[in-house]
């Protein structure tokens, strides 16, 4: 129970849905603007961009929060 209670499973959960919720929107109101492809080529590269992000942070100060748990 306490499990499904924490933060980190709500951005999890939730941020699946914007992201999802984000392309479908910009697909509906840019595509007349610019290609379909290259807003989806746009999130590749926000998403690519943000696991970068997570992996650099886990590999100095995350490994460093989980050794001294």
């Amino acid at each position: 129970m306490v499990v499904k209670q924490s933060l980190a499973v709500f951005f999890g959960m939730f941020g699946g849905w914007v992201i999802g919720i984000l392309i479908i929107a910009s697909g509906l109101f840019l595509t007349s603007y610019v290609s379909g492809l290259l807003i989806l080529c746009a999130y590749l590269a926000l998403v690519i961009l943000t696991d970068v992000l997570i992996y650099c942070w886990l590999k100095t100060k995350g490994s460093y929060i989980f050794q001294n748990l």
